[in-house]
């Protein structure tokens, strides 16, 4: 089993104080022999939407003072992959990275990665790590 990132349990228990209920963790994601693990997933009924499924991926750019691009690469490659993956596997799940309210005002404030984000309609759920709770959802 992977090592869970340094901001996991932080994310999940941001999402449950949210009203979210945990469904998985990690989900599991079919793609080939190998076995690749998204961090959460999680549901939540919504008044105007019915029932809400989310899959979370939790990144921790702990770094944030300067921009590691090897990271940042790899963290949109697996955002890309995972989203292909469950666009077949889970429908229903939308997919977001979770990252801290520090990261996003640092490495993903600049405006090259705010048009990747919003090329590849990359769902954000921003966090405050001190408090443990969400801060924003961009979809």
């Amino acid at each position: 089993m992977p090592r869970k990132d340094f901001y996991h349990e932080t994310v999940k228990r941001a999402l449950q104080r949210d009203g979210w209920t945990i469904t998985a963790d990690p989900l599991n994601l079919p793609f080939g022999s190998t076995r690749l693990e998204c961090d959460l997933a999680a549901e939540k009924m919504v008044a105007t939407k019915g029932l809400v499924e989310i899959a979370v991926e939790v990144k921790n750019f702990r770094k944030e003072e300067q921009m590691n691009v090897n990271e940042l690469k790899n963290s949109l490659g697996q955002y890309q992959l995972y989203d292909v993956i469950l666009s077949t596997e889970h429908p229903n799940h939308r997919l977001y990275l979770a990252i801290s309210e520090q990261a996003y005002k640092t490495v993903f404030s600049d405006p090259v990665i705010q048009v990747i984000i919003n090329r590849n309609n990359m769902g954000l759920i921003i966090f405050d790590s001190t408090t443990e709770t969400i801060v924003t959802w961009k979809h």
